[in-house]
């Protein structure tokens, strides 16, 4: 049985669900109505008036036709109908569109996505008090913003969809791309890209990661934009392979769910929800020794090292016990963290 979709964010959530380029995922996958070029800021917005003749984007090439659509569905806010509609298993989420396109700010703080072209409309021009914002150019005010939507949008979906998952999807520009031959090069206009954006999402994912219960993809930083792609060579559009590792991590989550949903499993329920402090340290990725230092010297100020061991050998046998719901991704980071627990507790001993 397939599980249901639906995507709020850019082509690197969607581009799971196309065939040309992920043949198989209809195996496990169905996608419905999706979320494209949609901050959320504008989404939790009231819907803005318009006519089809003033998002007219000239010459009308299909391409042209369209980005009017795009516009079209972020000014009437339709996606949160979407939701309410379909109510998927899945909800895969991503920030791209609110760090890359920003959002225009008119009358009476109205907020519209400053989606791509959409300055050659005739809607745009008649704006009154317009103001483009991005969180590059006004990062205070841009991001106390976007956190107040995103809460919105988050309380939204409990509301309204409350027994959606929560999938948080936190791709990057890369700066090295796979050409046609199998030689890989870094690109400098990549290196650029990525400098200028990445910094933003890490801050938005943050938020979202800290604030809310979702499961969050593992993004590789060695992953490869491809000139293969169908959409052009991009610092985000991936080499075949990112799609296929994707597609392991959500049969993972879905694996997990199908387990803790089953009212048998209070144990296990309870083990996994034990984890959740190291899960959220790896969520955010901060695999790194200075951050592990910190959680060992909070067990250091009040536990003995008898209990500290205790403690270590616990989460040890709690690990093993959750293999089967855990992500191979987690599983080889929880292991890890707690190795490098377990080597600082023993020199305390040496000490």
């Amino acid at each position: 049985m397939v599980s249901e979709f639906t995507v709020f964010g850019s082509c690197t959530c969607r581009d799971i669900f196309n065939s040309t380029i992920n043949k198989n995922y209809k195996d496990y996958f169905h996608i419905n109505p999706s979320g494209i070029r949609v901050s959320y800021i504008s989404l939790m917005h009231p819907p803005v008036d318009y006519t089809e003749e003033s998002l007219i984007i000239h010459p009308e090439t299909k391409k042209n036709i369209n980005f009017s659509n795009w516009i079209k569905q972020d000014l009437d806010k339709s996606f949160l109908n979407e939701l309410k509609k379909n109510k998927s298993e899945y909800l895969i989420i991503d920030t791209y569109y609110d760090v890359n396109f920003g959002i225009i700010e008119f009358e009476n703080k109205n907020y519209i996505t400053n989606n791509l072209h959409i300055d050659k409309t005739e809607f745009y021009k008649n704006l009154n008090y317009k103001k483009v914002m991005t969180i590059q150019s006004n990062k205070n005010e841009y991001l106390k913003l976007w956190k107040e939507n995103c809460n919105l949008f988050f309380n939204f979906l409990e509301k309204y969809c409350p027994d959606t998952k929560i999938i948080l999807n936190p791709t990057r520009h890369v700066t090295n791309l796979i050409r046609a031959d199998g030689t890989i090069s870094e690109m400098g206009i990549y290196k650029k890209i990525s400098e200028k954006y990445n910094p933003y999402r890490d801050l938005l994912d943050s938020h979202i990661i800290e604030n809310f219960n979702v499961d969050v993809l593992y993004f590789d930083e060695n992953t490869l934009a491809s000139e293969n792609s169908i959409w052009g060579a991009s610092s985000l559009h991936y080499n075949t392979s990112y799609f296929m590792d994707v597609t392991k991590q959500l049969n993972e989550f879905i694996k997990r769910n199908k387990i803790l949903d089953n009212a048998n499993e209070k144990r296990l329920n309870n083990l996994f929800k034990k984890q959740n402090r190291n899960l959220l340290t790896f969520k955010i990725q901060l695999n790194n020794n200075e951050k592990i230092n910190k959680i060992v010297h909070k067990f250091k100020q009040n536990n003995t090292y008898k209990n500290l061991l205790k403690n270590n050998n616990e989460i040890t046998n709690n690990i093993t016990e959750l293999k089967d719901i855990l992500t191979s991704n987690e599983y080889a980071f929880l292991n890890s963290i707690n190795n490098s627990k377990l080597s600082q507790i023993k020199q305390l001993k040496l000490k």
